[in-house]
């Protein structure tokens, strides 16, 4: 098995991960000092460290930093809003862009909903009668205590779709699938219909033979109103049909769309793809995911350049982070492609999807949705915001 490369000793190893600590403390410092929160001070060294891992290039070796410096990210989230002109919000969890869609108003927007995720989710919501109810009574006061029971409502990581619809009103939308998903691209017309104690969503469309649509509920009615398009588009490898699917459910609601990321379409932990899933869906991983690998030292002063698991473990990751640059590459290229034709986000929501514990984020807390690898999401999520920057802030 081919070896790192010992351009460093094991005393600028030290050096390096006592220098990154101390340069983290100081970040710690500043997120507690509320006069300084994401001062100029605060993100020119969180950049300076951000850069500096990305230069190094040492995914394996580097691991704890990333995951560190990530964490440390979280902070400015509340602080970014907007790419360009265009309102923007970051998340951990997916289901914690409704309070953005609440305040945004969006049920004034008929524009299509762009979504991009592993995922479709669009999970039903246990009591979501009360969710209109509560969004009137939001617009109508502007109490965000009506937002702050409307997410206790919407909890569930796998209805961040439907959550803001039911809240907000149903819209057009596109689900656009990573290659590792298998799913039949199809397009069928939905509503959501108010049943005694809760909402399911239905179709006039024959879906039996449709796989994954267990969300939805066939419906014989004909007469049904507000009916919307549901569109299933393989982008991961997107044919020409594909994207002239794509470009006619976002213009048949005029130029605008609402741009809706969540990181694991370009990276995802999950199972490997098998022909189980068409039986019986599961969480996929992406293809090339390289799973975690615990290397041990046999001695305090090993040299990590001579284990084979880290070894084993860094070739791993480099090979995965080529393919992840791909898909980020791909994915901006559409992005830039719909903005030729004047098609451009009114709105852009981007989740991590990450598994976070403690770290001083209020609501993001969670034992679950480790979806994206915590110690990737920070290289994904910044690919994917300068990648953004640099199409819309022109």
């Amino acid at each position: 098995m081919e070896k790192i490369k010992r351009k460093e000793n094991l005393k600028h190893i030290d050096d390096f991960i006592n220098k990154f600590s101390n340069d983290v403390n100081d970040l710690i410092k500043l997120e507690y000092n509320k006069f300084t929160m994401c001062s100029k001070k605060h993100i020119d060294l969180f950049n300076k460290l951000l850069l500096e891992l990305f230069k190094r290039k040492k995914y394996g070796l580097d691991n704890e930093c990333w995951k560190e410096l990530y964490l440390r990210s979280l902070c400015f989230y509340k602080d970014y809003d907007n790419i360009g002109k265009i309102p923007i919000v970051l998340v951990t969890k997916h289901n914690e862009i409704l309070p953005f869609y609440m305040k945004q108003q969006i049920h004034k927007t008929n524009n299509t909903f762009v979504h991009w995720d592993t995922h479709p989710d669009f999970n039903e919501v246990n009591n979501a009668t009360k969710l209109q109810s509560l969004y009137k009574q939001y617009l109508k006061t502007k109490n965000e205590e009506y937002i702050k029971k409307a997410q206790h409502i919407v909890w569930d990581i796998g209805a961040a779709v439907t959550g803001v619809f039911l809240t907000t009103g149903q819209k057009d939308t596109i689900w656009n699938m990573p290659n590792w998903i298998p799913d039949k691209q199809t397009n069928i017309n939905y509503f959501f219909k108010k049943n005694l104690n809760y909402i399911s969503i239905n179709t006039n469309d024959n879906i039996k033979s449709i796989h994954n649509l267990e969300e939805f509920t066939y419906d014989k009615n004909p007469n049904a109103n507000q009916q919307n398009i549901y569109a299933k588009v393989q982008a991961g490898k997107l044919s020409k049909e594909g994207l002239k699917n794509m470009i006619n459910v976002i213009s048949k609601n005029g130029n605008k769309y609402i741009l809706d990321i969540d990181l694991d379409y370009f990276v995802c932990n999950g199972q490997p793809i098998n022909k189980s899933y068409v039986h019986d869906s599961f969480d996929v991983s992406s293809f090339y995911r390289s799973e975690f690998v615990d290397f041990q030292f046999k001695y305090p002063r090993d040299e990590p350049f001579e284990n084979q698991e880290l070894i084993k473990y860094e070739n791993y990751l480099k090979k995965e982070i080529v393919y992840i640059d791909m898909r980020i590459k791909h994915f901006l290229k559409i992005i830039r492609y719909l903005k030729k034709r004047q098609f451009t986000p009114s709105h852009i929501s981007i989740c991590d999807s990450t598994n976070v514990h403690f770290n001083g984020c209020e609501t993001c807390n969670s034992i679950g949705n480790n979806y994206v690898p915590l110690n990737l999401a920070l290289y994904v999520h910044t690919k994917v915001i300068i990648g953004l920057h640099n199409i819309f802030n022109l």
